[in-house]
């Protein structure tokens, strides 16, 4: 063959294309070698197409797609009549070299409308040469099979594919299908095994096999496919199936359109696969629900005083949720019917009368920000308790509900007839309790496979209405879209060092309940740590491939990955981070709760949530706490200092211990005894000690105010030599330093007390602390009025927790700071108990570093008050103390109380709870844009506040 003049003969033939759907426009590639001999620059490449089509596209040549370099010329010809395509050739194609060509999809060639066989002997490809009129082409050797169900001769083709619908008698919404009627024309042979698969989405029933003659029918309800199995070897002809239903099988929710697009054919056969198409006639069939939509959202609202202040968020598994559902149906409803809504999965404890509301705090089609502001509550409760408590009635036209644990059935209860398709809000609010499963709800919408749980007559992730009204009844139908709520198991962190302060590898591992797809993204959120900078690095996985690279956001203290692989839900997946640089917290990691992941999921987002498993890593000061000697606020105790170190820490590092509320006057350096061992045999885990070596250390306590106005008292230590990893240290700051304890008292293990260590970056709460008993309990100040710089009555209000109580000559001092008052104005005092004390002098003073000016004031006690006793001395407006021009703020270190019981001094301590006041800095100002009377003008309000102003204020 080889010999014949003209052509050179050819090996390793193949065509392939890009668009494998019979009858559409595709790419198609050609590859060939040739063999043995060179094709000249003067030749041609003649392929062979039969049945293939372009028309007036081609009309003026085809273009090839092709490198730069090519030796093929970019303009062909092509031979609509004969199906021939013309290559030329731009340079000589050198013996037993691969060549490749491409024809762009672009250009229109179409694949033939009966399909393409595999290893197709029509399709033909040789050279020709300049003189040729046409050789006889060899066959190509390699060429992808393309199915088809398109009808190519109406003569033995009776119709394209169509798929008829039966339904059994009566309303719209009770319709069920009592059979389907399948016809189609497959142009290839269907071998024994393979399937014909019908994709109808959201349809609804039971998974059911059929057994007919040429096939078996199966449906499988988790992919919405009734997959068509040929019994034995069917040649190519026309098929008429028809699927008699015994079972309970139903369309969409909302219905069959005509000739509905979303309904497709395939098949896999081997002789000619044909990829999902739609299926060209479809019969019409009425939706039961017109339309169904179901949100979830963390929603809820507070009142400020003058504003409801709503917060809304993304729902998260296992938590409670405002569940908004709109909805319409196809059948009317009367007063006292029920709508049943079964949600499989969820939680919450069985309840009725839950009021459903007809408006919701979270809006679907125009979602708020997180937090937003309202003059009325969505659902019109009048308080936050009302609303809490589910008193406030509803307002939907199913203005009731209940929900059963059991059956987990959310039941909706008409208050008012509803019309045919009328559209329909019911809102359940987040205080009914109805929480999301823990495994998240699926994006059912996505058609993605279920993997989890054991299935039958539905989905167990849908959500399924259900009713029986008079106007028909409802069958079990699932909603049409529904809020995603991602989900993952056994979530845990661990690190490649337990160590504060280290840079560490991290292995992040999670389950996740949904699918990731690609496109998704994983967070992993850690506010405690840190680097030099944002980062990159290649990260791996198991199973392989999931992320390849993780980004550090030192800005936002977020790692993120993108994923790159789809993941079936339920699969353990491990993400192995290197070290980039970030550094564990100095206060260690302990179930931190900053650190959390997210996932964005299309199906099913989890927001940022806190790691559950989180590997342990020592602060850089384990096993904090503090002893006192005193058990009250009355006269000076000394202070034990106690931590281990899990770190080495160099000589005359600082540590500072944060006291708000205690007291003492301010003291430079002084010696503190500071312990530590002298040996160690088993470092960081455990010590052991084999004597004790005093080593000077000092401390100094002062005064300060916090910019949060509170006070605080600082201790400053610093001990002289290294401290080594592992070394339990005690430090003895001595009674003589003059610390007292807070007069009202403090809680044990109190959240406000703390070290901090500037040289460590360590910054945290002393965990063990005892309880201080209060000496004057629930002090409190109110005022006369509410205008700043206005003379007014002072009120004192405080309980009496002294063991011993307060005694006739015991004396109290209340310092106001800022206060005035007229020298010359009578001292005036009201008392409860009356005859209990009395005003024993009023002076000008100064308090604080820097000083700041003050009004003290000395009560002295007249009688016993035993512990228990409620005491008020009120200084009357007479007395003419004036109010501060700046207001007073609140908390506030402004009011100190002080004293002396019985011969014990009572140090100065803050009143915690004071009134406030508001203030300007000067008068408010009014300007006006048009100063002509009667005229219309604008309003210029020019103000500075003394005190802040937050969201909601008026």
């Amino acid at each position: 063959v080889g010999e014949t003049v003209g052509w050179t003969p050819l090996s390793e033939t193949s065509l392939d294309y890009g668009t494998k759907r019979a009858g559409e426009a595709s790419s198609v590639t050609v590859t060939f070698t040739p063999l043995n001999e060179d094709i000249l620059k003067t030749d041609k490449m003649r392929l062979v197409l039969p049945g293939f089509t372009c028309g007036t596209p081609c009309a003026n040549g085809v273009a090839l797609n092709l490198p730069s370099d090519s030796p093929f010329a970019v303009a062909s010809t092509w031979d609509e009549a004969n199906t021939v395509l013309l290559v030329s050739l731009k340079s000589q194609l050198p013996a037993n070299a691969q060549q490749t060509f491409e024809i762009s999809s672009s250009e229109g060639l179409r694949l033939p409308r009966a399909g393409l066989r595999d290893d197709d002997l029509s399709l033909l490809l040789c050279t020709m040469a300049e003189f040729d009129t046409g050789q006889q082409c060899s066959i190509v050797v390699d060429s992808t099979a393309v199915g088809s169900f398109i009808m190519t001769d109406a003569a033995n083709q009776l119709q394209d594919t169509t798929l008829v619908f039966f339904e059994e008698s009566g309303t719209p919404a009770a319709k069920r299908l009592t059979s389907l009627q399948l016809k189609f024309y497959h142009h290839m042979t269907i071998l024994q095994n393979e399937a014909v698969t019908v994709t109808m989405p959201k349809f609804w029933g039971a998974n059911f096999v059929i057994f007919k003659t040429d096939f078996v029918a199966t449906w499988n309800n988790r992919t919405f496919e009734l997959a068509l199995t040929a019994s034995s070897d069917l040649t190519a002809s026309f098929r008429d199936w028809s699927i008699a239903l015994e079972v309970e099988f139903r369309t969409a929710a909302d219905g069959v359109e005509l000739n509905d697009a979303r309904i497709t054919v395939r098949t896999d056969a081997g002789a000619g696969p044909v990829l999902a198409t739609p299926i060209v006639s479809t019969t019409a069939v009425a939706a039961t629900l017109l339309s169904s939509r179901v949100t979830l959202a963390k929603a809820s609202c507070s009142f400020n005083g003058f504003n409801w202040d709503c917060i809304t968020a993304p729902p998260k598994a296992e938590e409670s949720v405002e569940m908004r559902i709109d909805i319409t149906l196809n059948a009317a409803m009367a007063t006292g019917e029920v709508l049943n809504f079964l949600l499989p999965s969820f939680s919450g404890t069985t309840r009725a009368g839950i009021p459903i509301y007809s408006e919701s705090i979270y809006s679907p089609d125009a979602p708020q920000a997180g937090q937003f502001l309202a003059a009325e509550h969505p659902y019109g409760c009048p308080t936050v308790a009302v609303c809490t408590a589910l008193q406030h009635p509803g307002t939907a036209k199913l203005s009731t509900a209940s929900w059963d644990l059991a059956s987990t059935t959310l039941a909706f209860t008409a208050s008012a007839n509803v019309a045919r398709g009328e559209a329909l809000v019911l809102t359940v609010p987040l205080s009914a309790g109805v929480k999301v499963p823990v495994r998240g709800l699926r994006n059912f919408t996505s058609g993605f496979e279920a993997t989890l749980g054991t299935l039958l007559s539905r989905d167990a992730w849908q959500i399924v209405v259900t009713s029986q009204m008079a106007d028909g009844p409802l069958p079990e139908v699932p909603v049409s879209t529904a809020t995603p709520v991602g989900s993952a198991a056994d979530v845990a962190l661990s690190f490649s060092l337990e160590v504060p302060e280290a840079d560490v590898a991290m292995n992040l591992t999670l389950a996740p309940r949904m699918d990731l797809t690609v496109g998704d993204s994983l967070s992993l959120y850690l506010r405690l740590f840190g680097s030099d900078g944002d980062v990159t690095a290649d990260v791996t996985t198991l199973p392989p491939g999931i992320f390849s690279r993780v980004s550090w956001s030192e800005e936002k203290k977020t790692m993120t990955l993108a994923v790159l692989k789809a993941v079936a839900r339920g699969t353990e997946v491990v993400v192995k981070i290197p070290n980039m640089g970030i550094t564990t917290p100095p206060a260690g990691v302990d179930n931190s709760p900053d650190i959390k992941f997210a996932l964005v999921a299309r199906d099913g987002a989890i927001p940022l949530t806190v790691v559950a498993n989180q590997e342990y890593v020592p602060a850089v000061l384990i096993g904090t706490s503090l002893k006192y000697s005193a058990s009250n606020g009355l006269g000076s105790s000394s202070i034990m200092v106690n931590f281990t170190a899990s770190i080495d820490i160099p000589a005359d590092t600082l540590f500072i211990y944060m006291f708000p509320g205690f007291s003492g006057e301010p003291r430079p350096w002084f010696a503190a005894s500071a312990y530590l061992p002298t040996a160690m045999t088993e470092p960081y885990r455990g010590t052991k000690f084999t004597g004790d070596v005093p080593l000077l250390g000092w401390a100094l306590g002062i005064w300060t105010t916090s910019p949060t106005g509170l006070p605080a008292s600082n201790l400053t230590l610093k001990v002289v030599v290294p401290i080594l990893r592992g070394s339990a240290v005690s430090i003895f700051v001595p009674e003589s330093v003059g610390v007292s304890l807070p007069f009202q008292g403090l809680a044990a293990n109190s959240e406000v007390l703390t070290v901090e260590s500037p040289g460590l970056f360590l910054a945290a709460r002393v965990k063990q602390t005892p309880a201080i008993d209060s000496a004057l309990e629930n002090a409190t100040i109110a005022f006369g009025t509410s205008v700043a710089g206005r003379v007014t009555g002072v009120n004192l209000t405080f309980t009496v927790n002294i063991p011993s109580g307060l005694a006739s000559g015991d004396l109290l001092v209340l310092d106001l700071l800022h206060f005035t008052r007229d020298a010359d104005a009578p001292l005036s005092l009201a008392v409860t108990p009356a005859g209990a004390a009395i005003l024993q002098s009023v002076s000008a003073t100064t308090i604080g570093v820097p000083p700041v000016d003050a009004l003290r004031t000395h009560f002295k006690i007249t009688a016993t008050l035993a512990p228990g006793v409620a005491v008020e001395l009120a200084l009357l407006p007479a007395a003419k103390y004036t109010l501060p021009m700046a207001g007073v703020r609140s908390p506030t270190s402004d009011f100190v109380f002080s004293g002396t019981v019985g011969g014990a001094t009572l140090y100065p301590g803050p009143i915690r709870v004071v009134q406030p006041i508001g203030a300007f800095t000067s008068s408010p100002r009014l300007e006006f844009s048009n100063r002509v009377a009667g005229e219309v003008t604008g309003i210029t309000i020019t103000f500075s506040a003394r005190m802040a102003l937050d969201a909601g204020d008026k």
